[in-house]
């Protein structure tokens, strides 16, 4: 018996479970949907969908680097509680999808394409057929919200690094060029790549500099210091020059290498970076992403008192 994709997306759609599954479920039920329904269900697969309108904002965010250094991934999975997130199945699970996200390569660029790679272990299997399924054994709703991966050019020196902190709650990736080559295995160099990682996870820069800044952001920024300036009612002359320290305060928030150093705020980033000529030539912050698990995500606010006082009274038939 023939089973047709169409078949197979519907039930898919209506139940949540993997493409894989779905056609396994149509073939041994003889294409009648509600028995393949029922049967995915009889297995604990058709969990998934029932978890469709949960929230999943705990988890993990994961990271992994290739052996010669060169490349990297860190990725968002998330769970709907801290019990599931600390269980090895799930951790194995978000290494899994990190693993496939640093070799998917350059065409997969979202985590929606992620999901219909082949899984690794099982080229028959995509990823989100384990989504699906990993959702039916731990009865939570699972999802991969977000990946990055860096690659070096060929030709480039440097390095692919990263830093994962509190056990998964923040990830962060960077991607740190070097002019000389015996300068990546200088001690100097890897305590930096360490570091600069560190930063970034402490202090959350937005931009490596201020050049990276739109001019309408910057202008905005600008304005907002002026107008706070002038209420003091002090001289415009005046003002403009409080406003202008305080937008160079304002970059050495949120500017990467004008950031103090948050071993030592005597120094800055960029002081590091030249410490650094000597054995390395000229160091580079190409670019970095920082993942912070559930950064983003409404989670819902619950009265657990009214929610008792509701289930009351639809008891007693009120």
């Amino acid at each position: 018996m023939e089973i047709t994709a169409a078949q197979v997306k519907e039930l898919r759609d209506a139940t949540g479970v993997g493409m894989m599954d779905c056609k396994r479920a149509l073939i041994e039920n003889g294409a009648d949907f509600d028995k393949a329904v029922m049967w995915l269900r009889e297995k604990g697969m058709a969990k998934a969908a029932k978890r469709a309108d949960k929230v999943a904002s705990e988890g993990a965010v994961v990271s992994c680097i290739s052996d010669d250094g060169r490349s990297g991934a860190v990725a968002e999975v998330n769970c709907e509680t801290d019990f599931v997130a600390r269980g090895d199945e799930f951790r194995a699970f978000a290494a899994g999808v990190c693993a496939q996200a640093l070799f998917a390569g350059d065409g997969c660029d979202s985590a929606e394409a992620l999901l219909g790679l082949p899984t690794a272990a099982d080229a028959s299997r995509t990823l989100r057929d384990t989504v699906s399924e990993l959702t039916g054994k731990c009865g939570e709703k699972l999802s991969v919200r977000r990946f990055a991966r860096f690659a070096l050019a060929e030709g480039d020196t440097g390095v692919v690094a990263t830093y994962i902190h509190m056990n998964g709650k923040i990830g962060v990736l960077a991607e740190i060029g070097c002019e000389k080559a015996e300068g990546l295995q200088s001690a100097a160099f890897s305590a930096f790549t360490n570091d600069l990682c560190l930063q970034i996870c402490a202090a959350a820069p937005r931009w490596i500099t201020p050049e990276e800044i739109s001019q309408s952001e910057t202008d905005s920024e600008m304005a907002l210091y002026v107008k706070q300036a002038l209420e003091t009612g002090k001289p415009e002359a005046v003002c403009k020059k409080i406003a202008e320290g305080k937008l160079s305060k304002w970059h050495s928030e949120t500017c990467l290498l004008d950031q103090p150093f948050v071993k030592d705020d005597k120094q800055t980033i960029k002081g590091l970076i030249k410490a650094l000529a000597g054995d390395c030539g000229a160091v580079s912050v190409r670019r970095f992403v920082r993942f912070q698990l559930g950064e983003g995500i409404e989670k819902p606010v619950s009265d657990l008192a009214a929610e008792v006082a509701a289930e009351l009274a639809k008891a007693e038939g009120k």
